[in-house]
């Protein structure tokens, strides 16, 4: 059940006036939002439900004995812990891939590999809420956490379904201390959630859909169908509905939980307008690069270390980043290409600093120019191959999109205005949220609430054709 749908705003509608119309009872309330949002995974089926709700049992439990339990035993919790959710993960999401390479390692060797294929299916969301348990587990273990009061505090923690097929990654500390708090007696701030809906409908609805409809993604599945112009148009195109559609998930996800009197991280903030790579991963799915850095890069010793470690642990994070994202070596080799620029890119910084400058003052504007440049068209270099169904169309798709002799479909002109405006939200996006803000405080809170959800009702329905299938239900 995607947000931009009717099915989710009906539903929405209904779990909103019940939660409201109860008045602040705090037991109550937490029974509507943990029903409600196990409701909201159930549609994925049978399985996916137990399995999420297996997850948050055992999760809760290690945690209860590291926080409760001897201190000699809080390792081994961990440990336990972090067992369990890898190979809870790994069996969904990494199985078929293990077993395809091994079958290709043995065939190459000369051996005739027999390992049976199991085509287990990724449930919606696994590797969010499993991340999520990660690092409630790990931040109790360093004494940084909140330990839930309860298993139905806990379930509401990883279940809250604003957040739960897609996230932000939420830590305790984010979400248990309004989750325990006393009930709100009101929606905190509305203008702000309508804000956040309807920016994220737009992107959505409209951008997104846009360029999924106009051959961005047939592009990759047959690059030697397109021509060269066409191939840089889907490219780009691509890189902007991908941030249409994740940053629009995630402000309706937190417009969605504002209305309910939660707030959750902000996940975007406008990445495509920055002029180094530092700076984009700073900005681009912030929770999860937050994530990379306090559980990955610094426990490998961060930047406390010689420079050829600092690089290293660079390399390793994006390869584990790249990993992350599924069971496929174009995303393993997106990651590492990610690695090797920010090594770069540390090195660049470090290189400043010890001639006396800064690398955090303002740049002449020529340079910001060719840092934007360079920093856009390598991410959106580099998504060629993680979005591309092998490597071989990866490599076709490389050489048409430089060949001047490339002839087939080219790019379509509603693709570029798509594009244009994909990325004015970047650069003019601060702007806009202001302006957007100021004119929606001026109103009544029950006009711009009801205002608000009639509009998502109106667009839904009239909406010509379908809305896309979100890209990060995949991973």
């Amino acid at each position: 059940m995607q947000f931009a749908s009717l099915d989710f705003a009906a539903f929405y509608l209904l779990v909103f006036t019940i939660y409201w119309m109860v008045g602040p009872q705090k037991l109550v309330r937490k029974c509507i939002l943990l029903g409600s949002s196990l409701l909201f995974y159930s549609v994925l089926g049978t399985l996916p439900l137990l399995l999420l709700i297996l997850s948050c049992v055992i999760n809760y439990g290690i945690g209860k004995i590291m926080n409760e339990g001897p201190k000699r035993h809080r390792k081994n919790c961990l440990l336990l812990g972090i067992g369990f959710n890898l190979g809870f993960l790994g069996l969904y999401k990494y199985l078929d891939f293990f077993r395809e390479s091994a079958s290709t390692l043995l065939e190459f060797t000369g051996f005739q590999a027999h390992i049976p294929i199991m085509h287990v299916i990724l449930p919606i969301g696994i590797s969010f809420y499993t991340f999520q348990a990660l690092t409630y587990l790990i931040d109790l273990y360093n004494r940084h956490g909140i330990a839930a009061e309860s298993l139905l505090d806990f379930m509401i923690f990883q279940c809250f379904f604003p957040q739960l097929l897609i996230g932000p990654i939420c830590r305790s500390v984010d979400l248990l201390p309004q989750i325990t708090a006393d009930p709100l007696k009101s929606i905190p701030d509305v203008a702000e959630s309508a804000r956040l809906i309807l920016s994220g409908l737009f992107k959505k609805t409209v951008v997104a859909t846009i360029l999924f409809e106009f051959g961005v993604h047939d592009a990759f599945q047959n690059p030697e169908g397109y021509s060269a112009v066409g191939l840089w148009g889907a490219m780009i195109g691509y890189s902007i509905q991908l941030y249409c559609d994740f940053s629009g998930y995630t402000d309706m996800a937190r417009g969605f939980a504002l209305l309910m009197g939660y707030r959750i991280p902000e996940n975007f903030r406008h990445p495509y307008a920055v002029t180094n790579l530092g700076e984009f991963w700073k900005r681009w799915h912030i929770t999860f690069s937050q994530w990379l850095r306090d559980y990955i890069y610094i426990p490998l010793g961060g930047s406390h270390c010689p420079a050829w470690r600092v690089s290293l642990n660079l390399f390793l994070t994006f390869l584990f980043c790249g990993f992350w994202h599924g069971a496929s070596w174009g995303y393993v080799i997106w990651g590492a290409a990610h690695g090797i620029a920010m090594a770069a890119h540390k090195k660049n910084r470090d290189r400043k600093r010890r001639k006396g400058i800064d690398p955090n003052a303002p740049t002449p504007v020529f340079e910001a120019i060719i840092g934007w440049a360079y920093t856009f068209l390598f991410v959106a270099l580099s998504r060629v191959v993680f979005q591309s169904p092998s490597l071989e169309l990866a490599w076709i798709y490389y050489q048409r999109l430089f060949s001047h002799t490339a002839y087939g479909t080219g790019a379509e002109g509603i693709l570029v205005l798509a594009i244009v405006i994909g990325l004015g939200m970047n650069f003019f996006g601060p702007r806009i949220e202001k302006w957007t803000s100021r004119q929606m405080l001026a109103l009544p809170n029950m006009l711009l609430l009801s205002t608000t959800m009639l509009t998502l009702f109106i667009i839904l329905l009239l909406r010509p054709g379908g809305v896309a299938p979100y890209l990060y239900f995949r991973f």
